[in-house]
This record gives C-alpha cells, sequence and structure tokens, in this order.
C-alpha cells in the first residue's frame, strides 16, 4: 500500500488509526506560521510526531499525536480547551475569512474590524484612520464585523485575539513593515521608562505601534502619536491602542522625508531608528523644526534631533541608533552640541545577539530637552 493510499485511506476513516494531518495544519491549529512549524520539527526531532504517511516535502502525522505533543511541550494551554483560545479563535478566524479576505490583506482587516467590534460593544468613537475599511472592503466589512462579534464571547479579551492574529500573520510580505525589523524590544522599553510622566507618547516611526503602546502602558500616558507612511502599519497601531484604552492620533507620513510641522510636545519619545533611514544634504526642513535646530545633513542624529525638538521641558527620549553613531566624525558637531546643552543623558550599548537578525552593534540613546542657555 503507497502513502497516497495510506493518507487516502486515514482521511476517509480516521477512526482506523487516528486522523492524519499536515505541516499546515499543525501551524493553523498552534496559531504559528508554518515556519515555526518547520523550526520545532527540526529543533525537537527527538520528540517531535514521528511522521506516518505522505511524502518528504507532504509529510503526514497523526492528529493525536500532534495535540499531546503540542501540549506536552507547552505550545497549547493545557487547562483551556484548543478551541477556546485566542490562538486558536484567530485561527479559526482567518480559516473563516480566507476566501473573502486576501492574504496580504487578512491582519489588516481583521485588526480594523476587532477594532470596530471594541467600539460597537463599550460605544466609544473611533479615531479617523479606524473608520473606514480597507480599500476593497466597503461592502462586505459590516459582515465581517458581524462574524467576529459571532465568534467571540461578549467578554472576550479582544486585545489578545489582535495579537494572536498578529502572531499567526507574521512573515507575509504585506505585514513586514509592521513585523521584526526592530532594534529595541517593547520589554526593554518597559524597563527603562517604568515612570508616572503620563501626558503623551510620539513615536515618528511607529510601524504597528508595538513599541509606542507600550511606552505608554510604562509611562502612565494617556495618549499616544504615530507618524508612518504605511496605512495598514498605522491601523494597526491605531487598533491596538484602542483596545488598550489609549487615545490613538495616527499621521500617514515619512519621517526620513516629510516631517510635518506641527506643534506636537510629547512627555516620551521613542525612535526605533531603522538602519539607513535618515535625510539626506539636500533635503529640505521644514523652518519650524530648523529653528529647533535640526540639521539635513545630521546623518544617523538626525533622529536624535528629531526626538529632542518634540520633547517637553521635562520629557525622557529613548533613541535606537547603531554604534557607530557615537563614534562618526561626521557627526561631531551634533555630538558635542547635544553635550553641552545636556540633552545626552546616557548611551546605553546593547550586547551582542540582543538584537536578533542585526549585525553590527546597537546602543540605546537616552535623550532630554537641552538646558536653556543662561
Amino acid at each position: 500500500m503507497n502513502d497516497l493510499t495510506v493518507a487516502i485511506r486515514h482521511y476517509m476513516n480516521p477512526s482506523e488509526d487516528g486522523e492524519l494531518v499536515t505541516l499546515g495544519w499543525i501551524a493553523q491549529y498552534a496559531v504559528v506560521g508554518a515556519s515555526t512549524v518547520s523550526n520545532w520539527r527540526k529543533r525537537d526531532k527527538d520528540t517531535f510526531p514521528e511522521q506516518v504517511a505522505g511524502t518528504v516535502s507532504r509529510p503526514l502525522f497523526r492528529r493525536a499525536d500532534v495535540v499531546a505533543w503540542l501540549k506536552d511541550s507547552g505550545r497549547l494551554d493545557e487547562d483551556t480547551m484548543p478551541s477556546d483560545t485566542p490562538r486558536a479563535k484567530a485561527s479559526s478566524l482567518i480559516n473563516r475569512l480566507r476566501r473573502r479576505v486576501g492574504a496580504k490583506d487578512m491582519l489588516d482587516v481583521l485588526a480594523l474590524a476587532i477594532a470596530h467590534l471594541h467600539a460597537e460593544r463599550i460605544s466609544v468613537p473611533l479615531p479617523e484612520i479606524l473608520q473606514v475599511p480597507p480599500s476593497g472592503y466597503d461592502e462586505d466589512f459590516a459582515s465581517i464585523v458581524e462574524l467576529i462579534g459571532g465568534e467571540v464571547a461578549p467578554d472576550e479579551d479582544l486585545a489578545r485575539l489582535l495579537e494572536a492574529v498578529f502572531d499567526h500573520t507574521k512573515g507575509r510580505a504585506s505585514t513586514r513593515a509592521m513585523h521584526g525589523g526592530s532594534l529595541l524590544s517593547p520589554g526593554l522599553i518597559e524597563v527603562l521608562a517604568k515612570s508616572d510622566a503620563g501626558g503623551v507618547v510620539f513615536d515618528p516611526l511607529v510601524g504597528g505601534g508595538e513599541l509606542a503602546i507600550a511606552l505608554a502602558r510604562a509611562t502612565a500616558a494617556q495618549h499616544v502619536v504615530g507618524y508612518d507612511l504605511d496605512h495598514a502599519a498605522l491601523r494597526l497601531f491605531a487598533a491596538r491602542a484602542v483596545l488598550a484604552g489609549l487615545q490613538p492620533r495616527a499621521v500617514p507620513t515619512d519621517s526620513a522625508s516629510d516631517l510635518p510641522a506641527t506643534s506636537l510636545v510629547a512627555d516620551t519619545v521613542v525612535i526605533d531608528r531603522p538602519r539607513g533611514r535618515y535625510r539626506g544634504s539636500g533635503a529640505d526642513i521644514d523652518p519650524g523644526l530648523r529653528a529647533k535646530g535640526i540639521s539635513p545633513s545630521a546623518g544617523d542624529l538626525y533622529w536624535a534631533q528629531i526626538a529632542i525638538a518634540y520633547l517637553a521641558e521635562s520629557g525622557t527620549a529613548y533613541v535606537a541608533m547603531p554604534s557607530s553613531a557615537a563614534i562618526t566624525r561626521r557627526d561631531d558637531r551634533v555630538r558635542d552640541d547635544l553635550v553641552a546643552s545636556g540633552a545626552l543623558v546616557a548611551i546605553i550599548s546593547l550586547p551582542p545577539g540582543a538584537v536578533p537578525a542585526v549585525s553590527g552593534g546597537t546602543d540605546l540613546w537616552i535623550l532630554r530637552a537641552p538646558t536653556p542657555s543662561p
């Protein structure tokens, strides 16, 4: 009997030897990416369930073995039925919506729909960026919100559900701007920034908003402002903020090339600067920002200048920098000015390997508003 025959027999009559499942099924059941399951299989080859049928490229496993292994290895909540976990519900929602929502739009649509369900339940207004469905989903959006409402309990933690959806969609091309690529982690920021600063948190490269929201929680802030060029990322940021009980303001702009003039004053600023993103020497700077000392030729330290420009007098900024920013000769004048004005509080060098998938050293610059000249 060949593998195909065995597979057919198992699917037609699973009670014979137990239902067979694929690696893709395991990923959906555990609500993780396919690459994660492949890594489990390689890393835990001595304990991972044995392949019982299929081919090298499409192995099949007994469902009962898989579920038992996931529970025994702590990858499923043993005290909760899998169908009741946020991960399982996220997987179920994604599977039910596959024919209605494209894979590249799944996180965007679900984040917005979950935010709408939250707003309906507690009768709160949504920020403008969350009021309009993503392009192409105008007619179907209300029914998607209704579907989610029918799937989750009235007291469901919608913030956890959104994070489960976020985790499930990691690595997809359309959401890479919202996942990973960071120099900082929310946990590090929460530890460093624990205070009662309150007020406003600002992130001019907000992406999906993980850092800004972690910082708002750590500082007891109620308002969080984020700039980003990616509208889908901004919607995810705003949805997360609303679910966290914050008041977000999301501004679609590229802070590396088109930072708008604004009267924004933030109590805390965080910038997780993507490498290589800074203004060129010929870029135009808004006169109001130029008056605050921002130089278009400041290189990496452009972001330090931006952070300081938006800080309140008693505010604090956290800016990720490549280690070279502390020694590059072209930035000598800017560094001297930061030190002389009292704006530079500390430079913390993160240990090698602290930032995954990033070569070279990474430093965290802690800044404050400059001391006025006498």
